[in-house]
């Protein structure tokens, strides 16, 4: 199967929260905003024309202060902001696009993996494995549903 090529997330900051953000502990943000931007979308451009898929993520001062101390990051570098954009994108992704549900075959055990709005309708169908064995949700998944 051919995974399609994962979406980066470039930090992205407003106008009015850049001086903040450079005033973080260990902020490695000496340009002015206006430098950053042209330096930063010319980065983007560069990037997308390569072929990469890249999305701007929006960061914001307190968010970054504060995911650099979850993490345990003494400075917020580019890295922690690379790694807090990426994490966001993330989240965003699977709200907008929840993981598959799993089922099980109840005699040989087998997994399928369905969209979620689906599972209901297959298991609602009584839909069975090639083994002729009927699929489920697993034990521990029917307790949260």
């Amino acid at each position: 199967m051919v995974q399609s090529p994962r979406m980066i997330g470039v930090p992205w900051f407003r106008r009015e929260s850049y001086p903040r953000i450079q005033n973080l502990p260990g902020s490695d943000l000496k340009d002015t905003y206006e430098q950053w931007q042209e330096r930063a979308e010319r980065m983007f451009n560069v990037m997308h024309s390569a072929g990469q898929k890249l999305t701007r993520v929006v960061l914001e001062p307190d968010e970054l202060k504060r995911f650099a101390q979850e993490i345990g990051a003494e400075a917020v570098t580019a890295n922690v902001r690379a790694e807090l954009a990426n994490r966001k994108l993330e989240e965003k992704q699977m709200a907008d696009d929840p993981a598959p549900c799993d089922l099980v075959c109840i005699r040989c055990a087998s997994q399928y993996s369905y969209p979620q709005e689906l599972v209901r309708v297959v298991e609602g169908l009584q839909i069975t494995c090639e083994c002729g064995g009927r699929l489920i949700r697993p034990p521990a998944a029917q307790k949260s549903a």
